[in-house]
């Protein structure tokens, strides 16, 4: 109905939900767009910090393609709660994820800094 996975989007999945629920909004249809639980695939964890930034960078940017391609949504009644709710809030934690991630990136260091030695070394080399 939506055409599929759009191939200008970093976040194809983000960007196809929120096409899905313009769709049928704009119809006036009754829909329901559900979370399937079980996983269908497996994401591989970065095993360095510079591939987990890029990783973070790309989702960050995906994000906000898909919000910007929808931005009409943005704080309009006319498509319920992803128009007032979702998509502003997916807005405002575009902006605020690099700040939240070197927030985490600091207390991470932090926390390990002032581990015992004995402890820091133990959880190194696990």
């Amino acid at each position: 109905a939506v055409g599929g996975w759009s191939q200008r989007q970093l976040g194809e999945d983000m960007e196809l939900v929120l096409r899905l629920h313009r769709y049928f909004r704009e119809r006036e249809e009754t829909y329901r767009i559900e979370f399937v639980p079980d996983p269908v695939c497996w994401t591989e964890v970065p095993e360095q910090l510079g591939t987990l930034a890029k990783q973070r960078r790309r989702w960050q940017q995906g994000l906000l393609q898909g919000v910007w391609s929808h931005r009409l949504m943005l704080l309009n009644p006319r498509d319920g709660v992803v128009g007032m709710i979702a998509v502003p809030y997916f807005a405002l934690f575009v902006r605020l994820g690099p700040i939240n991630a070197a927030i985490g990136f600091v207390a991470c260091s932090i926390s390990t800094s002032r581990m015992p030695k004995s402890s820091a070394s133990s959880r190194r080399s696990a």
